[in-house]
């Protein structure tokens, strides 16, 4: 056991290195508002109209915020150092359209490397696709029946493309310091709060005066700046008021709105190149995901 104990000394010594002060309170908060503040939530809604349900988003804000807090600390402890293949699976849990911002402005820096950050930023977006997946079977088992296959489908045909990248490039270890935030602080935890509660209210709106045309709206309106939120909310609602045909394709349409935004981000901020082969697997891979999709409700 000492000898263990001293094998592992200089492993201990560079984790603790890299773990800072703010990546502890993050962990106590988490614990704090899991443990100590969700159990005391109220599961009714505070509102007349039903609209607003203290516990119901408390819970999306935990779930969310401990995936990508469990990312952030794999980065931090393996580094993304390790090369562009580790950077994008783990940062696909904190935020995929990070992995696509960053990787594509190296692309400027590294035109040679297109197909790696290529991969990068694939892997990001296939992880993107199993942690929505995960979302709604956490929140609403019954829902996520219509997309286990899709999911399957779409992550495999990617994978395969990105193996086809990886074969037919140079292997390399190359450094990508691509910076996260801490995705977990207490002003962080309460606009994604906010954020949850209103995509809540504006879909169970939608719906009520405006029907599917209304929810779908609001579906791509959240889809451009954030995934999570909609996902969540619509696999949510489908469990009372929603009918859970509207909240498929709510979610489908979510996704590829998501899809287009990050491919519009390598084809501004990067270079041709990597914008085809970026393009090339979101038609496979969310093309594929999406076709499956459709023939699934």
């Amino acid at each position: 056991m000492i000898i263990f104990i001293l094998n592992t000394k200089d492993k201990i010594l560079k984790y603790t290195q890299t773990i800072t002060k703010q990546d502890f309170k993050a962990a106590i908060l988490f614990i704090i508002m899991t443990f100590v503040i969700l159990p005391i939530l109220p599961d009714r809604p505070i509102d007349s109209m039903g609209l607003i349900n203290l516990y119901r988003i408390w819970i999306m804000v935990v779930l969310v915020a401990g995936i990508s807090f469990f990312g952030y600390i794999a980065v931090r402890i393996l580094g993304a150092k390790q090369g562009i293949g580790l950077a994008g699976i783990f940062g696909g849990l904190i935020s995929s359209t990070a992995v696509a911002m960053s990787m594509s402005r190296k692309a400027h820096q590294n035109g040679f490397l297109a197909k790696n950050l290529a991969i990068g930023i694939a892997l990001a977006s296939s992880m993107m696709l199993i942690r929505s997946g995960i979302e709604i079977w956490i929140i609403n088992p019954l829902l996520v029946h219509a997309f286990i296959l899709p999911i399957i489908i779409g992550s495999l045909s990617g994978f395969g493309y990105i193996a086809f990248l990886y074969f037919t490039s140079i292997r390399e270890d190359i450094p990508q310091n691509i910076e996260f935030k801490n995705p977990f602080d207490l002003k962080e935890a309460l606009i994604m709060g906010l954020l949850f509660g209103v995509t809540l209210a504006l879909i169970k709106l939608a719906n009520l005066y405006l029907g599917n045309l209304g929810v779908y709206a609001v579906s791509t309106l959240s889809g451009i700046a954030d995934i999570d939120a909609i996902v969540l909310s619509l696999s949510s609602l489908a469990k009372s008021n929603l009918n859970p045909a509207t909240a498929h394709y709510a979610i489908v349409l979510a996704l590829l709105t998501n899809t287009v935004v990050k491919m519009g981000l390598v084809f501004f901020l990067g270079k041709l190149e990597l914008f085809r082969y970026v393009f090339m697997y979101y038609l496979i891979s969310i093309g594929t995901f999406t076709l499956t999709a459709l023939t699934t409700v």
